[in-house]
């Protein structure tokens, strides 16, 4: 059994998504994101490592759903708010048995991988992180010199910190993967501008 977010959406899913507290956000949720919304909005942000991804079938009042767990490591913390080396989101969708869920927007992990995540102030139903998949970059080193940059969720290639807001793609990964040259924002680079950011909002108020 399938359950499919987007252009061929279900009436009864749409329904169960709406019930969900942050139904009202679905929209804007999803919007491209400016890089200062994104590092002040996030409760914190952090660089991470996942060690586990498990689905599970869950209810949501009274009506059947399927969430993913993903189990990261912390590797670091701009503010130091997650304090515990250990952390566990859940989202909205993943696959139990032959039920599958999908949401357009969630983002998706894979054991192993190495992100940047910046998570949303309190409990969300739906997903954790600020803006869905804008709200989550891949940190890819190179074999050679171990010398990193970040990817969107979407697979592309970061080039300036100012392109965060720039719309995500849809659809598999593996089917956009650009070879792209020239300029890329390094890890480092990119979590420096991040508390630069959170430090000038917080001068501000």
């Amino acid at each position: 059994m399938n359950y499919i977010f987007g252009r061929a959406v279900r009436c009864g899913v749409i329904l169960v998504l709406m019930l969900l507290p942050t139904s009202a956000g679905l929209a804007t949720s999803l919007r491209p994101i400016t890089f200062p919304e994104l590092a002040t909005r996030a409760e914190d942000v952090v660089h991470a490592r996942v060690t586990r991804v498990h689905a599970f079938a869950d209810v949501y009042e009274g009506r059947p759903l399927v969430r993913t767990a993903v189990e990261f490591e912390v590797l670091a913390s701009v503010d130091g708010v997650v304090r515990e080396r250990g952390l566990t989101l859940r989202f909205l969708g993943g696959s139990v048995g032959n039920k599958t869920m999908r949401v357009d927007g969630m983002p998706t992990f894979r054991r192993g991988e190495e992100v940047v995540l910046f998570l949303h102030q309190g409990e969300r139903q739906a997903c954790p992180l600020v803006g869905w998949g804008n709200g989550r970059y891949n940190v890819v080193r190179e074999p050679a010199s171990g010398a990193s940059y970040l990817t969107r969720d979407d697979g592309r290639v970061l080039p300036t910190i100012e392109a965060v807001d720039q719309r995500l793609r849809t659809g598999p990964q593996s089917e956009r993967l650009d070879a792209e040259d020239g300029a890329r924002v390094s890890l480092e680079r990119f979590l420096a501008a991040v508390k630069t950011e959170r430090e000038r909002k917080a001068r501000s108020e």
